[in-house]
């Protein structure tokens, strides 16, 4: 059996908000520490709480000595217009829109492909709910972050221009898995 062959994504539950806002730190933390200028956390416990509370948060676990551990978490919500899509570009996307917010990994099992197996899963249990686009951000210049989310399945919609820097803005579709 691989590294991945015991693992489980699921829903975030309440009992689950203090152990992502933690997680929020500590990959603050990592990424501070490797002098990247990425704010991902910490996140506030009344946000992550509101997530679960609606349903979008999801938690990654993998099997270690008989006891799961968790290692991974992702916040979705519903789309409101934070990328200020054109007319056109809201008529490309059917369905119900959403916007990934966060996707983070503990620091120490980052490199793995765990992220990915995460995503895609996460992802794959939202199509089977619903048809419809999940959009997402990120730093245009990051090329790893960029070949990440692409090689998850999102595609480049544009680079939208912030104060001094450009965001990457990418889809992805969900397509109800019967």
């Amino acid at each position: 059996m691989g590294l991945f062959s015991s693992h489980q994504t699921r829903r975030a539950t309440r009992d689950d908000a203090r152990w992502i806002v933690d997680l929020s730190s500590r990959v603050q933390a990592d990424l501070t520490s490797k002098g990247s200028a990425q704010v991902i956390g910490p996140l506030a416990l009344q946000s992550v709480e509101s997530f679960i509370q609606n349903g979008h948060g999801f938690v990654f676990g993998i099997l270690q000595h008989n006891r799961l551990i968790d290692i991974a978490t992702g916040l979705i919500d519903e789309y409101s217009n934070n990328y200020a899509l054109s007319g056109e570009e809201m008529k490309e996307m059917l369905g119900k829109k959403w916007v990934l917010h966060a996707v983070m990994i503990e620091p120490d099992s980052q490199g793995a492909g765990l992220g990915k197996i995460f995503l895609r899963e996460v992802l794959e249990k939202m199509g089977q709910e619903s048809e419809g686009v999940v959009l997402l951000d990120c730093f245009a210049g990051n090329k790893k972050l960029r070949a990440f989310y692409e090689s998850v399945g999102f595609v480049l919609l544009r680079e939208v221009p912030e104060e001094d820097y450009l965001v990457a803005v990418f889809t992805y579709k969900l397509r109800r898995n019967n």
